[in-house]
């Protein structure tokens, strides 16, 4: 199901001044953007609008949380978001929405649509990697115990895997060792 003009902003027809607006971004608006890596969430977002004559300015406030893959274990967990963000929006003849600060937007135009502004706000405001959160209480990780032991049998050194137990790869470790020495 597609989200038509639910994060949408009518301005054309507000008076000058402050406005407010909410919106929540939950599973259907993360399910339609299948290449963003979270897989379900609950963001409120709260934009306070400011209309002037030829500009507007936004204050974007999110918070929540997004069902994102552990980059550790590849379990599934809620990661927490809590974002500000500024956008200001000029009217003018070309349009122009690739700065994540300033829109240049037709004097035509008569509403905003943020619904790519939010992906694009969280999305940037990701870590690169993302990681069960500690346990504040046991100090212990939120991670798959099972797949943290399986990880330690395959830890590698600095000169390697800590053990080789098939004869093969020493084989193959000679014929490197005996290149390198040529």
């Amino acid at each position: 199901m597609k989200i038509a003009n639910q994060y949408i902003i009518p301005f054309k027809g507000l008076k000058e001044g402050d406005h407010f607006f909410e919106f929540n971004l939950g599973k259907a608006f993360f399910d339609e953007h299948e290449i963003f890596e979270a897989k379900d969430g609950l963001v409120k977002v709260s934009v306070s609008l400011e209309k002037k004559v030829q500009l507007l300015m936004i204050d974007l406030s999110m918070e929540g949380f997004i069902n994102v893959t552990c980059d550790r274990c590849l379990e599934y967990f809620d990661f927490p978001v809590k974002i500000n963000s500024k956008l200001v929006v000029k009217f003018g003849l070309e349009v122009d929405t690739s700065n994540e600060e300033i829109w240049v937007v037709d004097h035509d135009e008569h509403e905003l649509d943020l619904k790519q502004y939010f992906l694009d706000i969280i999305a940037v405001n990701l870590p690169i990697q993302k990681f069960h959160p500690v346990d504040p209480k046991t100090g212990l990780e939120g991670c798959d115990k099972n797949m943290l032991e399986l990880l330690g049998k395959h830890k590698f050194s600095d000169n390697g895997p800590e053990t080789i137990s098939d004869p093969r790869w020493n084989k193959l470790k000679n014929l490197l060792n005996d290149y390198n020495n040529n």
